[in-house]
Parts: structure tokens; sequence; C-alpha cells
């Protein structure tokens, strides 16, 4: 064995000078000593996908998953030699046998999805990239593919202005849908943005206009002349969608003005992104299999030590207390929901800046005086008008602000958090709409005013005791 080991790192060092034709010998040689060692057939084929033989490649490929199938790397590959041979039916056939054994490897999908794109078989490429969204919600591969493909069915979608498998990306994909008629499609992406977010009040209305209209289409087809002689149904369906159909083509005629025309036409975006597909995922790694001479240990990380913030230390953690209606609380036995953006934007009028600074005083000074149990909300329009939207997307990366639903009114999600988890509320509004429905008592008692005094926060009910 120890004559093969030598080899076989001899086939490897011809292989890295690029000598693909000796190294090819040498594996060979080797697949004849050991036929049920997967490695030579790995690297067999890597060696004929340098001298351009793919059909050879497949063989390679397929004795090797033959040999050992728990290999991923190898089942990619063998799609990738199918696929450069052009035997499209093959990829897909390969890839959901490999789904069989890994069923959450997000790659497969998008490449079945693909081949479906080649084959033109756009509703199959479809249910692929939302079976990659399933596993992967965050998967931007899958996510730009599949609004490509509705693109390539005519729809006007363009996924880079949204964050994938979020109810608001499903939300304004499905009123795309709706607008050009495919009407099934449509409730499915809704049905999507509810059960991400099901309280996503936006997404409920358009659904039932979305059954409304369905609805209707199925009346037309199955009562034609019945619906023709009730006018009123007619012109409340027409009233809808004809406003519908106005709203885009106002929005089109918008979009042709020279200041917003795009450099590239949808056909031109979806060519490219093929392209762009073609060289980056279905280019077959052709990193050589070997085992290393010397086992090497991993090396334990180092943990990182951060500096923790100190509080206050001239007063006794048993000396923080909340004043509300004349009694007195710990302060460490209280939660507390912070209104985030009315944090940022205290003293500015129009409601469209934000101070990335005011966020870190309220760290600094809820650290202050103790307090642990509190989570920052922050309406998600904040992230378009904050001053640093670097730093602020690295705080709710990092779990440090959290964002209200998207879809949701953010005052009022903040108000039912509270309610449900007994917290008190640090903000300067007023929530004058909901006092009817949340009681002028309980906000009376669960509200915190703050203070902004040269540029030191000072929180109302909440002192130190001394």
């Amino acid at each position: 064995m120890s004559a093969s080991k030598d080899l076989f790192y001899k086939a490897k060092s011809l292989y890295q000078e690029k000598k693909y034709q000796k190294a090819l010998e040498i594996y060979k040689n080797l697949s004849i000593l050991h036929p049920n060692y997967y490695r030579v057939w790995n690297n067999l084929g890597l060696c004929y996908v340098r001298l351009n033989d793919y059909k050879k490649v497949i063989v390679c490929f397929e004795k090797a998953i033959e040999v050992n199938n728990k290999k991923e790397l190898i089942w990619s590959n063998l799609g990738k030699a199918y696929y450069h041979n052009n035997e499209f039916s093959k990829v897909i056939g390969t890839y959901k046998r490999a789904l069989k054994i890994f069923p959450n490897n997000t790659f497969f999908w998008n490449g079945i999805g693909a081949v479906y794109i080649e084959l033109n078989h756009f509703n199959n490429a479809i249910k692929a990239f939302k079976q990659a969204l399933d596993v992967d919600q965050k998967n931007h591969t899958a996510w730009s593919k599949l609004c490509m493909v509705y693109g390539k069915k005519g729809v006007d979608f363009s996924s880079t202005e949204f964050k994938p498998n979020s109810e608001v990306s499903w939300h304004q994909l499905s009123k795309a849908l709706l607008i050009s008629s495919f009407y099934e499609d449509s409730l499915n992406a809704i049905n999507r943005a509810l059960s991400i977010n099901p309280s996503f009040n936006a997404a409920l209305i358009l659904k039932n206009k979305i059954k409304l209209i369905i609805k209707e289409n199925e009346k037309l087809k199955s009562a034609e002349s019945e619906i023709k002689t009730d006018s009123n149904k007619t012109i409340e369906r027409d009233t809808y969608y004809e406003r519908f159909k106005k709203l885009q083509e106002k929005r089109k005629k918008l979009f042709n003005e020279p200041k917003y025309q795009k450099e590239l036409t949808l056909e031109e975006r979806f060519k490219n992104l093929q392209e762009k597909f073609k060289k980056r995922s279905m280019q077959i790694d052709d990193t050589l299999d070997f085992e290393p001479t010397k086992p090497v240990e991993p090396q334990k990380p180092k943990p990182r030590i951060e500096e923790a913030h100190k509080p206050l230390t001239q007063f006794s953690a048993d000396k923080k207390l909340i004043y509300i209606n004349k009694k007195y609380y710990k302060i460490d036995e209280c939660n507390f929901v912070i209104d985030g953006a009315n944090v940022a934007r205290e003293g500015i009028s129009d409601n469209r800046g934000g101070k990335i600074s005011r966020l870190h005083k309220l760290f600094k000074k809820l650290n202050s005086f103790g307090i642990t149990k509190y989570i920052i909300l922050c309406d998600r329009s904040l992230y378009y008008t904050i001053d640093n939207k670097k730093e602020y997307k690295y705080l709710v990366k990092n779990g440090r602000v959290s964002e209200t639903p998207g879809g949701t009114e953010a005052d009022h999600f903040i108000l039912q958090y509270a309610k449900e988890n007994n917290s008190y509320i640090i903000s300067n509004d007023r929530f004058k709409e909901f006092r009817n429905f949340f009681g002028n008592a309980w906000l009376g008692k669960h509200l915190i005013t703050f203070k902004f005094i040269k540029d030191m926060l000072y929180f109302d009910k909440i002192y130190t005791a001394y």
C-alpha cells in the first residue's frame, strides 16, 4: 500500500504541475489496483475534465459515487459534467438522486431549477427555487433566479430591491404577479408572506382581493352569460381590477422617463444572470481529493475577550429603582421595551432623520442603571433615514437592535409586545391613536419618557436611590 501512496502523491504533483496526461496514466493504474477507492476515481475524472473529455469524466464520477455515495462534491461534479455534455435531463436526475441523500442541499435544488430554465420548463424551475428557499430562507441565488424566471414569463419585478424570503418580498412579488394575471402564483406568494408574518395586515387585504378575482374568474368561465347580465358584479370586479391596471400603467410611464431608464432590459438581465450561473455554479470543482501525509490537529480558536461595560460603581444594585404611581420597584425585576426609532429621531421634527450616536448613548445609559431585561424595537423605516446605515445594520445583525415586522404598524407592535411581556415602554410617543384600545391607565403606568440635555440622556421615573 505504501507504493500506491507514493504513486498517489506523484500523480497529485503532476496534476498541480499541469501535466494532466501523465497524472491520468498513474490514476488509471491506481484504479486497477484499488477499484474501491473513490478518491482515485474522483481524481481520474478531474484529469479528464482538464482534457475536456466529459464522457469519460461522467464514467469516473459515476464510479466514484458507486463506491462512496456520501460525498456531496462528487454528486455536484457529476451533475456539472452532464451539464457541460448538454445532457440536461440527466443533470436533473442526478441531483434528484443526490437530494434523497442530502435533502437540505440548496445547490442541488438551484441546479435543477437552472436546468429547467434551459429546457424552458419555467413552472418546474419556479418549484425548484421555492424548494431551495424552503431549505434556506436567505438563499440569494434561489431568490434572484426565482424572480428572473417570473420575469421570463413577463412579470416586471426586481429581486435586488428586497431581501429573500421576507414577508415584504413575497407581498411585493404577489402584487406583481397579480398585475400580470398570474392569480394562482400570486395567491401562493401572499400565502408565503403570511406564513412568515400572520399579522401582516396589507398581505391579508391583498389575499382577500386575489381570492375575489379568482372567484369572479371562475364564475366567468362557468357561467359567462349569467355574469354578463349581472351588471353590478361586473362593475365591482372591473372597478378594482381596472384601478390596479391603471396604477401599473402610471408606474410604467414614470419609469420610462429617461432618469429612470435602466441600462439593461429584463431579457438582457436574465441572460447575464444565466451566464454568471454557468461560469460560477456549473464550474466543476477541480480540487484533488487526497489523504494528507500528516494529520493536522485542529487548533482551538482563542476566546475573544471583550472588555465588559462597567456600571456605575458608586451605587449598589439594590438601589436601582423605578418609581411609578407612587410605588417603588427593583429595576432588575422589570422588563423594558424601547422605541428605538423614537430615541434615534428625538428632536428631529420632520421624522426623516436619525442619529446612530443616540442609540449608543442609550446602550450606555441602560448599562449604567444595570438594566439587562430589555429589547430595543425600531421601525423598519429607520434604516433608510439614519445617518450611519452600515453601523445600524451591524447592530441589527448582532441582535442589539430588533426591527418590527414589515407591513405592521410599529407603534402598535411595540405596545402589543409590552402588553404581552408586562414591560415598561421607553418612548416620547404619546400613542394617542392606541389609548382607547390599550387603555389610558395602563399606558400611564407603563410609559417612561426621556430627554437628551446637552447630549446626555435622562429617563423619567427611573432613578438611583442615594
